[in-house]
């Protein structure tokens, strides 16, 4: 469903964009320890949107899946290491 903004690769990057900073910011503002390290990991996150909004189309859809699926996994394991190291003051 979504906002229909598929045909405005633009406005829907900036959209996501600024909900993943947005989000970001809400979460800072409550753990601030290792703001640099989350800093770090949302731009690396914003990066890698960049590159699947604006690079080669995919080869087939178990490729999409796949990937994602991988994408999703990294993000998972960096983020509990963060939030690990934080809640240890690391």
């Amino acid at each position: 469903m979504g906002l229909g903004l598929w045909d405005r690769p633009l406005l829907a990057f900036g959209l996501e964009a600024a909900l993943l900073l947005g989000g970001m910011a809400l979460f800072l503002s409550r753990r601030p320890a290792r703001a640099v390290a989350w800093v770090v990991f949302g731009v690396v996150m914003l990066a890698i949107q960049a590159s699947v909004f604006f690079g080669p189309p995919p080869g087939s859809g178990a490729q999409i899946a796949l990937t994602a699926l991988a994408a999703y996994g990294v993000f998972a394991l960096v983020a509990w290491w963060l939030d690990g190291r934080r809640a240890r003051g690391l």
